[in-house]
């Protein structure tokens, strides 16, 4: 609740910026959510394992992703994206949500000791890092 709270907020003050402006901060926001170390094992790993005795530094590891996550879908609302971009724009937002919510499913999973459940939110999140990443470059390429 609180992150919409913000969300809203950051709406009703964002700002139109340039086709280069926003490329610009997309790009950052993905380089960011790429880079991040502790998110390293999620985003690159081929295999994670989450068992009960790995929970707290997986809950750690999930957290990274999901606050890199909230950040990205944050600042993308505060420069609004320009009309030549807002479809790109649109993808990009609903493959960042998605990727949150597959987010979510590995918590809950790792929460519960679900190692199944992990996985399946691990594959989900992994496939729409790859979408995020391709919405990215996409919009990049077009400035």
């Amino acid at each position: 609740m609180i992150v919409l709270e913000r969300l809203a907020g950051d709406v009703a003050a964002s700002s139109s910026g340039t086709v280069a402006v926003y490329a610009s901060d997309v790009s950052f926001e993905t380089t960011i959510l790429l880079g991040c170390a502790l998110c390293q094992p999620l985003v690159t790993q081929t295999e994670v394992s989450c068992q009960a005795g790995q929970t707290p530094s997986c809950t750690d590891e999930i957290a990274a992703v999901m606050l890199k996550l909230e950040t990205f879908i944050e600042d993308l609302v505060k420069v609004s994206a320009p009309v030549s971009v807002a479809k790109k724009d649109a993808v990009l937002q609903a493959d960042l949500v998605t990727a949150y919510t597959a987010g979510n499913a590995m918590e809950n999973a790792a929460s519960a000791s679900d190692q199944v459940g992990f996985q399946a939110g691990l594959a989900a999140f992994r496939q729409n890092l790859a979408r995020i990443v391709a919405d990215s470059a996409g919009i990049a390429g077009s400035h």
